[in-house]
């Protein structure tokens, strides 16, 4: 899909029958990217950090959840990771701005305009919507 073209850098046809492990993780990480990978096709769900590689072979870390996917009979017909960047997240920290003491909320205040300008989003979209589009999301599905 798109948003997996923009994250990893392999179009559908370069990546199409060829296993996701070895194409997006370094041959370091196979172990552990197979163990997560066995224990989701007996019914687990994942949900973590894990580094991955791009097409450039540029190494960076993916927040991702790897659930079973079943068909309408309940039999296991593959896996389904979703993933997202977290380099937007490491790169962009919004400080804290505190509000005075006599306020009676949480006592934390985010002005939209300080969150939109620091983070590179659109002030002119809602901000879910800005934030959602700052997301890029890989859905993946890997069949038994």
């Amino acid at each position: 899909n798109p948003s997996a073209e923009n994250l990893y850098g392999h179009t559908a046809e370069e990546v199409l029958g060829h296993d996701g492990i070895e194409v997006l993780v370094d041959p370091s990480e196979f172990d552990l990217a197979s163990d997560i990978f066995n224990r989701v096709k007996m019914g687990e769900s994942w949900t973590g950090q894990f580094p991955v590689k791009n097409k450039m072979g540029d190494k960076f870390v993916v927040v991702a959840t790897n659930t079973p996917f079943y068909d309408d009979d309940g039999s296991l017909i593959g896996v389904i990771c979703v993933s997202s960047d977290s380099r937007p997240f490491l790169e962009n920290i919004v400080p804290f701005s505190v509000g005075k003491k006599e306020e009676k909320d949480s006592g934390v205040n985010f002005p939209r305009i300080a969150i939109t300008n620091k983070l590179g989003l659109d002030p002119q979209q809602p901000l879910q919507n800005a934030l959602a589009s700052k997301i890029s999301n890989l859905v993946c599905f890997k069949g038994e």
